[in-house]
C-alpha cells in the first residue's frame, strides 16, 4: 500500500472537495479500505467523506462500478444500505470524518463508468483491491 506523501498531503489540503479518496479503516481484524467522495473540508487536516460502494460481483477491481452509499429507512423501522446515483428523498448519506493521515494515494475522480482509474488501481498493488468491495 502507498500512503500519501508529504507532497500529496500538501495537495490534499487544497481543493479536495468533490474528489474521490481511498481511506484506510484497517484494524486488528484485518485490512479494510473504502472509497468515498470528499463532501466537506472541516479544517486543514479533517474531511467529511461520503462512502461509495459497489454491487459488482466481478473478480477484477477494474470492473467494479462505485456509487454513493445511502441509508434508507424501511417500513420495518430498520435501515437498508443502497448504492445509487438517484437517492430517495428520505435517504441519509453514509458519511464519516477522516484526517488526511487516513487517506491513501492521491485524490482522484471515478471514470465515466464509475470505476477507479487504472493509474490509482496500479498504485494500490494487490492489498486494497481485495478489500474495496
Amino acid at each position: 500500500r502507498r500512503l500519501l506523501t508529504q507532497e500529496d498531503k500538501g495537495d490534499s489540503y487544497g481543493e479536495i472537495e468533490g474528489h474521490m479518496v481511498i481511506v484506510d479503516l484497517s484494524d486488528a481484524h484485518g485490512q479494510d479500505f473504502r472509497i468515498g467522495k470528499v463532501t466537506r473540508k472541516i479544517d486543514r487536516k479533517t474531511f467529511e467523506v461520503h462512502y461509495y460502494e459497489t454491487n459488482s460481483k466481478a473478480r477484477s477491481m477494474n470492473q467494479w462500478a462505485y456509487f454513493p452509499n445511502y441509508y434508507v429507512l424501511q417500513d420495518s423501522g430498520e435501515s437498508k444500505e443502497v448504492n445509487t446515483l438517484k437517492n430517495a428523498s428520505d435517504s441519509v448519506p453514509n458519511t464519516n470524518v477522516f484526517t488526511v493521515d487516513e487517506l491513501l494515494f492521491t485524490p482522484f475522480h471515478l471514470t465515466k463508468k464509475h470505476r477507479v482509474p487504472k493509474e490509482i488501481e496500479k498504485l494500490q498493488g494487490d492489498s486494497p483491491s481485495k478489500n474495496l468491495a
